[in-house]
């Protein structure tokens, strides 16, 4: 068992060489696996795209005009 007074010092000495070995690794990886290691900005780039799709739907190609709005003037001027 390790004493009291030395507990500190091993997690300290655990914790420099966990960082040491985790440096190690990144170095040793070249650029093209850095590129494939999974970021947060493509975690967070799916939602955007999402949404961007969803606000597409809502106009039309065509003209650029708000689909659910042209149809509710069109359905109003019909009824004047």
């Amino acid at each position: 068992m390790i004493q009291p007074r030395l507990k500190p010092i091993v997690i300290g000495v655990s914790f420099v060489l966990v960082m040491s070995l985790w440096g190690i690794v990144q170095g040793s990886m070249d650029a093209s696996d850095r590129k494939s290691t999974p970021r947060y900005d493509l975690i967070v780039e799916r939602p955007k795209m999402l949404r961007q799709d969803s606000i597409d739907r809502l106009f039309s190609k065509v003209d650029g005009s708000h689909l659910v709005l042209t149809k509710y003037f069109e359905g109003n001027s019909e009824r004047s």
